[in-house]
């Protein structure tokens, strides 16, 4: 409904004509003038180049040639799918195509009528003044809305029905239905008959039950009804309203704002990079990544869709938040948007009401997301990611230049969705088979702002072929992958194998590199090795090689097969890697990426490791450079326990720690060497910083125990009993509501030799 509601309103709110009192007034003038800037800003830049050919080109009835003014069950679609036996829009009914709402070829009528009217209005600052009232714009406007008054669709309920008989919306019902809304820059020189058109366009309702981001978009059009209408009484409802909309949300998979920044839209899908923007883009009116855009991914990024720019306006905002102080004060984070990157945002952040995780360093970008029964992996909405089942569900991207995946969508192998550990080519992919909630509970993080960890015991939500445990330890500049407990099941005979996905990106120059020696790519290139250097980014193994297949060269895919885009047929150079998982099932597979790294470092690497997988008793973790992350998995049983060796860790040359956790759960310690608070011979040891995460978000306290041995002198371990021993017990208050889920923190001192 957006389109057509922005050329609506810019051809409406230049002049109105009921009475208010003098401070509504006031405030109705500002935000029309608010609303009218918005608006004229709205066309793209390059649009207003073609003004007089659009003028020149239209048609008598008010259409362009080369607009497709299909409608209806006719309109362009690509894919019939039919889920839960249900009607869904992009739907197939009685074999004619439904055409979806959101990416609508008509949509170009309406571009075309707001940059005429951006124009015509003056209030663009991009078009040339000589269309600044000019006659013949005008009329192009005005034939333009003419022609989509005639058509409008009836009843108003096909707005959200088309093409549904059971609701009274066949096929054949006449009209422009499943469209949008748009009139307000030319309300001066409307006439009488057009002004019902308009008010009936802009108080179009939901067409159906709306959440989050589409409540407000829809409210948008009641801003400029009653801005249009001059009634005070509509806009304050509708303000007030949208901003009820803009606060946090703490119920699993509800729609809107969580407290942990995510952003959610579609029952749990997260959607900070589409609707969240649009909810911010709205937001700065009235005062992503590939895991955050969803079904978006299917587009080309000539399309303008989410896939290619993020698409809001830095100085806008700003502009809308100069008053925020205190806590709410967000100029660092307006500085570092408005910097095209020179303001480096480093750290790790833990989104824990949508399973997912973000580690950023100054050379790279890793995120990784998961999926549990508190959030849904992806979906399949107007014909957009039909092949997407994958998506969301132990992904982690990595970028480096930030091109990795662009534009390879239509052209990659879809069921080698980068991070992810499945069986091959299973199941197999179909637009009925998109839309999951996960099927176990343990799934989260924990962060300490610096580095973080990301579990998710899995279990394939479609038909439980595959399930096991699996962590992301991210670290200083790697983040090292453990995969354990591995089970397949396959349709007769032995389990299939499994695989994880190393990666599945744009080629890049320089070629592969196993074990420093280079290695001719082509279709199902097998090699194995103790490390993989491809693209600047290194993957190093622990304990058994690398069992890789890699294929690498000119793929062709079709991007109106995947969505409802026009782009068509498209090649792109694509390189894919994967890894055999340890068949097994019992012990671990675990390897690391490097990002942005070097062969000669990736060597040094190899030689001397700078982490080190842990792991034992249903207990998996990373030890290293004073950094100690574990994971106790369900199923260990009560007082699940882990040794591990000081010197791994970097917290003494000797000695070692036994952790024990009361419950499953995952933890940080950071640990640096320091003296204790009083000083004084024998007091040396080690402060630690710990962090603690319920990943099932249902416990109400956790308890780590630690306890710590040293050999005393020249002692051996254990000699004659000689040796320091220490203990702590640390007993954390879990977050609750809509911060369970989250890392809390507690620090110690441990006194060592």
């Amino acid at each position: 409904m957006r389109l057509s509601v922005v050329t609506l309103a810019l051809c409406a709110l230049t002049c109105n004509g009921a009475s208010v009192n003098t401070q509504d007034a006031q405030d109705m003038a500002t935000l029309t003038r608010r609303r009218l800037a918005d608006l004229a800003e709205f066309p793209d830049p390059s649009w207003f180049s073609s003004i007089a050919k659009w003028i020149d080109t239209q048609k008598p009835d008010g259409t362009w040639p080369d607009v497709n003014y299909l409608s209806g069950c006719p309109a362009r679609k690509s894919l019939v799918i039919a889920l839960d036996g249900g009607w869904k829009r992009g739907a197939s009914v009685n074999g004619q195509m439904c055409q979806g709402r959101a990416n609508w070829p008509i949509q170009d009528h309406w571009n075309r009528i707001i940059t005429l009217a951006a124009a015509w209005s003056g209030t663009s600052l991009i078009a040339d003044q000589k269309w600044t009232n000019d006659t013949k714009a005008w009329e192009a406007i005005s034939n333009g809305l003419d022609y989509w008054f005639k058509n409008d669709y009836k009843p108003a309920a096909c707005m959200g029905n088309g093409g549904n008989a059971a609701l009274g919306c066949p096929c054949g019902t006449p009209g422009l239905w499943n469209t949008a809304s748009s009139l307000a820059l030319c309300n001066g020189s409307m006439n009488d008959a057009d002004r019902p058109h308009l008010e009936l366009e802009l108080s179009y309702g939901t067409g159906g039950t709306l959440t989050a981001a589409n409540v407000v978009l829809v409210l948008q059009s009641a801003v400029s009804l009653g801005l249009f209408t001059s009634n005070a009484t509509i806009v304050e409802s509708a303000i007030q309203r949208a901003f009820g909309v803009m606060t946090f949300t703490d119920g699993a998979m509800q729609d809107g704002i969580h407290r942990d920044g995510s952003f959610l839209q579609h029952d749990g899908i997260l959607y900070n990079g589409n609707y969240g923007k649009d909810l911010l883009n709205i937001f700065i009116q009235l005062e992503g990544e590939a895991n955050t855009i969803g079904r978006f991914v299917s587009y080309p990024t000539k399309d303008l869709q989410a896939s290619a720019d993020i698409n809001f306006n830095v100085t806008k905002l700003a502009r809308a938040v100069a008053d925020f102080d205190g806590p709410y004060n967000v100029n660092d984070t307006i500085q570092r948007l408005g910097s095209n990157g020179t303001e480096q945002l480093i750290g790790n952040k833990g989104f824990w009401a949508s399973d997912y995780m973000v580690h950023r360093r100054k050379s790279f970008i890793v995120a990784n997301k998961m999926l549990s029964v508190r959030s849904t992996s992806s979906e399949l909405v107007n014909g957009a990611n039909p092949l997407g089942y994958h998506l969301g569900q132990g992904t982690l991207f990595t970028y480096v230049s930030g091109t990795e995946y662009e534009d390879i969508w239509a052209s990659w192998d879809w069921n080698l969705v980068p991070g992810t550990t499945v069986v091959r080519d299973r199941p197999a992919l179909a637009a009925t088979k998109v839309k999951y909630s996960g099927q176990r509970d343990f799934v989260g993080v924990v962060s300490d702002g610096r580095v973080g960890v990301a579990v998710e015991d899995y279990a394939d939500p479609f038909d439980g072929h595959i399930s096991y445990k699996k962590a992301w330890f991210h670290l200083g500049d790697a983040v090292l992958v453990s995969v354990l407990d591995v089970r397949t099941r396959g349709v007769g005979g032995a389990p299939p194998p499994a695989i994880t996905v190393l990666d599945n990106r744009a080629k890049a120059d320089g070629g592969a590199f196993v074990d420093g020696k280079p290695v001719a790519l082509g279709n199902d290139t097998r090699a194995a090795g103790r490390t993989l250097f491809y693209g600047g980014n290194g993957y190093l193994a622990y304990g058994a090689p690398l069992d890789l297949t890699m294929s690498e060269g000119e793929r062709t895919g079709n991007w109106s097969a995947i969505s409802t885009s026009t782009a068509g047929e498209a090649t792109a150079a694509v390189f894919s890697a994967y890894m055999t998982v340890n068949a097994s099932g019992t012990a671990a597979t675990t390897y690391a990426l490097f990002p942005a790294t070097s062969q000669r470092e990736l060597a040094r690497e190899a030689e001397r490791p700078s982490w080190r997988p842990v792991e034992g008793g249903g207990v998996s973790g990373a030890a290293g450079q004073g950094l100690l992350s574990v994971v106790f998995w369900p199923g260990s049983g009560d007082g699940g326990a882990l040794t591990v060796a000081l010197a791994d860790i970097g917290w003494a040359d000797r000695g070692t720690v036994r952790l024990t956790s009361r419950q499953p759960g995952v933890y940080l310690l950071t640990g640096t060497r320091a003296a204790a608070t009083g000083g004084g011979p024998g007091k040396k040891g080690v402060r630690l910083a710990v962090s603690a995460a319920d990943p099932t978000q249902k416990l109400g306290t956790a308890t780590l125990e630690l306890a710590f041995s040293q050999p005393l002198g020249n002692a051996k371990e254990g000699a004659c009993n000689r040796a320091l021993r220490s203990s702590s017990e640390l007993s954390f208050v879990l977050p609750a509501g809509g911060m369970a889920g989250s890392s809390v923190q507690q620090s110690t001192f441990v006194p060592l030799v």
